[in-house]
């Protein structure tokens, strides 16, 4: 597992709620009330702070695995850019077939295979568990996360298809544990 990324996702998810967030020319934009627009601007605004430049995503686009491999297509496409970058979004894909509970789980093991071995990478996602308590939210991955479970025996591909990436991040430490909240997915790649 790459230390120093896994210290990045920590700080965006326990990142802070703040009422602006930087705009373009380094203004406050007022930060959007709901409860996925504060996330976000906190997200954000930590992501900033860490040296991102960041990068916001439309939407996420067909299911929870689709999702996943179009971000690390994403992150491929920003690596040796000289740059660390990150890309963020504040929505639910198109559920996969698969629980709710563990999309953001099944989206998270997706982006493995592709940023399998590049350098400074790593994809996360959570979603809001209203009511679940005990439960991972989400799941974290980064360049080293195959390698890790294919030592370990495991198969991403199996784990995907069925339905079992829970598992697969309880034996990376993969699992986060955000309690309730709105949905984040972050790519980052770290120059």
């Amino acid at each position: 597992m790459n230390h120093r990324l896994r210290k990045d996702a920590n700080r965006i998810l326990s990142a802070r709620e703040s009422p602006l967030r930087p705009g373009a020319a380094g203004g406050g934009v007022p930060a959007d009330d709901s409860p996925a627009g504060a996330r976000l601007s906190a997200a954000l605004a930590e992501c900033e702070r860490l040296g991102y430049e960041v990068r916001m995503g439309d939407r996420l686009q067909g299911d929870y695995r689709e999702a996943g491999r179009d971000l690390a297509n994403r992150l491929r496409a920003q690596a040796g850019k000289g740059r660390s970058v990150a890309i963020l979004y504040a929505d639910d894909p198109v559920p996969g077939g698969e629980d709710d509970l563990w999309g953001h789980h099944q989206l998270a093991m997706a982006a493995a295979p592709g940023i399998s071995g590049l350098r400074g990478a790593a994809v996360f996602s959570v979603g809001a568990q209203p009511g679940r308590t005990g439960l991972a939210s989400g799941g974290y991955v980064d360049e080293d996360t195959m390698e890790t479970l294919s030592r370990k025996g495991l198969d991403v591909f199996r784990l995907l298809r069925d339905d079992d990436s829970y598992i697969g991040l309880r034996y990376v430490d993969g699992l986060i544990f955000s309690g309730s909240g709105a949905p984040l997915t972050v790519a980052l790649i770290r120059a």
